[in-house]
C-alpha cells in the first residue's frame, strides 16, 4: 500500500471508536444491573481510547511512553470486550465443524475438542482477575489456554483469538459461589 505524506496544511485524522450494542437478553442467571454495569465498564473503555486518539501529540518521551501503554490498555479493554460480549450475545451457537481447521488445531492441541473444553473449564474456574484466552497458532496450528492478567500485558503475539473470558466479570461471583452455574458454558455451549 503506497503511503502518503500530510500536506503541511491537513492535520492528522483522529480515529473515532463507537461503542457496538449487545443483545445478552438470553443470558440466565443474570440480573438487568449486573448485565448494564459491564456494558457501561465497557463504555468507559470507548470513552478514554477516543479521549487518547484525540489528544495531540506527546512532547517528551515519557509523556509518549505513557500514552502508548495507556492506549493498549484501553484499546485491548475495548477490542476483549467487544469479543466477550459477541460470544455471550451468540450463546448457544453450533458446535465447530468436524474437520475443521480449529476442531483440527484442538485434535493436535489437546487429543480433541472435549478435552480442551475441559481444560478451558478448569481455568474458568481457578481464582483470579484477569482473562482466559484461547488462541490459536496460525503458523503451528496450535490452541494455547492462556491467563492474561491485565489487558494489555502477556497477549500473545501472531496469535488468532478463538474465545475469551472476561474473569473480572462482576457476575461471576453470583454466577459461580451463589447460583452454582457453569455460566462459561453458556459461552462454550453445553
Amino acid at each position: 500500500m503506497a503511503q502518503r505524506k500530510l500536506r503541511p496544511d491537513e492535520t492528522p485524522v483522529t480515529t473515532v471508536y463507537e461503542a457496538r450494542s449487545f443483545d445478552l437478553s438470553r443470558l440466565q442467571g443474570l440480573s438487568a444491573k449486573a448485565i448494564e454495569t459491564h456494558l457501561g465498564l465497557y463504555h468507559g473503555y470507548v470513552d478514554q481510547l477516543n479521549e487518547l486518539t484525540a489528544k495531540s501529540a506527546a512532547k517528551t518521551p515519557e509523556e509518549a511512553a505513557a500514552r502508548v501503554r495507556h492506549f493498549a490498555f484501553e484499546y485491548n479493554g475495548v477490542v476483549l470486550h467487544e469479543l466477550f460480549f459477541e460470544q455471550l450475545a451468540g450463546a448457544g451457537a453450533s458446535r465447530l465443524a468436524a474437520g475443521g481447521v480449529v476442531t483440527e488445531a484442538a485434535d493436535i492441541s489437546f487429543g480433541g475438542v472435549e478435552a480442551w473444553q475441559r481444560d478451558i473449564k478448569l481455568l474458568a474456574e481457578t481464582r483470579g482477575v484477569g482473562w482466559l484466552m484461547c488462541v490459536r497458532d496460525p503458523m503451528k496450528n496450535r490452541i494455547f489456554n492462556t491467563w492474561v492478567d491485565l489487558h494489555h500485558l502477556a497477549m500473545p503475539a501472531g496469535c488468532q483469538i478463538l474465545f475469551v473470558l472476561d474473569l473480572l466479570f462482576n457476575t461471576v461471583f453470583y454466577w459461580i459461589r451463589v447460583l452454582r452455574i457453569p455460566w462459561w458454558e453458556q459461552v462454550l455451549g453445553k
